[in-house]
């Protein structure tokens, strides 16, 4: 009985070694894809959402945005912004501490998209353990 007619496809590096005709596909290695997928769309989201959250505050918080380092978003940089190391490593620094606890310039304010980082950013860790998972149970 033929599992996968698309075997010919699947010929990769990842998914190659075991989607063959007449293999079964072992539940590690879907795993494995399922959470790197998962991990690319929260990673996205999570990118996504700190653009509109550091946007936000370079308008309407801007001292804090500047106290804050003046970090560069993944998709959006502000015209005044830091240098490009210093700002990428500050940006990787405040998506930490906004993922952890609400930033002072946005007490009282209704911020959707501090959820939608937060979300992203967990989605993005369980993918990489449940990488990891699938790595260690995957036989050679």
């Amino acid at each position: 009985m033929e599992l996968c007619s698309l075997s010919p496809v699947f010929d990769g590096p990842v998914l190659g070694a075991k989607l063959r005709r007449g293999t079964r596909v072992q539940s590690a290695e879907l795993l494995f894809v399922a959470s790197g997928l998962a991990s690319g769309v929260g990673a996205v989201t999570a990118f996504v959402s700190f653009d509109s959250l550091l946007r936000e505050q370079h308008e309407a918080a801007h001292d804090s945005w500047q106290k804050d380092g003046r970090a560069i978003g993944f998709f959006w940089w502000p015209k005044d912004a830091a240098g490009l190391a210093r700002a990428s490593f500050r940006r990787g620094i405040l998506m930490l501490r906004w993922g952890c606890r609400t930033p002072d310039w946005a007490e009282g304010r209704e911020l959707p998209d501090l959820s939608s980082l937060r979300i992203g950013l967990a989605i993005v860790l369980l993918g990489v353990v449940g990488m990891a998972l699938g790595r260690a149970f995957t036989s050679s």
